[in-house]
């Protein structure tokens, strides 16, 4: 695997774990519903997505390319956002 490829499946892989994290926090009253039947509809549907579009950049840029370091780099962008976002809220409160 060239260098090339390496940079677009860590890329990918931070941008979409990033991303998982903030759309997580912005719909996160749908996924927490009082109906279980809502909730677990929304959370199959979310994660459904979101995996089917992390397959299809995979598939696009890094020919269908996963090793484990993009799995670790999916999950350090969805902790980096929570971390932000935390920092974030917490200026505005003051």
């Amino acid at each position: 695997m060239n260098l090339n490829t390496q940079i677009n499946i860590i890329t990918i892989s931070f941008t979409i774990g990033f991303l998982f994290s903030l759309t997580y926090n912005l719909i996160y009253k749908l996924l927490h519903n009082k109906h279980i039947l809502i909730k677990i509809i929304s959370h199959l549907l979310f994660i459904i997505l979101f995996a089917y579009i992390y397959f299809k950049c995979l598939q696009k840029y890094c020919f269908g390319i996963f090793h484990i370091y993009s799995l670790l780099l999916l999950i350090f962008g969805f902790f980096i956002e929570s971390s932000i976002s935390k920092l974030i809220e917490n200026k505005l409160k003051k």
